[in-house]
């Protein structure tokens, strides 16, 4: 029974987790300066219905679209 416990909240800290990581990338994502405004419209959608690997593409793939600020 204490192993289930252990797993049950090691599970809850990776959601607590997973949620905090889900709300900076919507957010950075609609603060950010894009080229377009249709592209910020197209990285929120793509992070809130991909739920999981939204957020991953997001990181890894919206540099090309942001004004770069030098």
């Amino acid at each position: 029974m204490e192993t289930f416990f252990h797993s049950l909240s090691a599970v809850v800290v990776l959601g607590i987790l997973y949620v905090l990581f889900w709300i900076i990338t919507i957010v950075h994502a609609a603060r950010a300066n894009y080229r377009d405004e249709i592209s910020r419209v197209v990285w929120i959608v793509i992070i809130v219905i991909f739920q999981v690997v939204g957020p991953i593409l997001y990181w890894v793939l919206s540099k090309e679209n942001k004004i770069s600020e030098n």
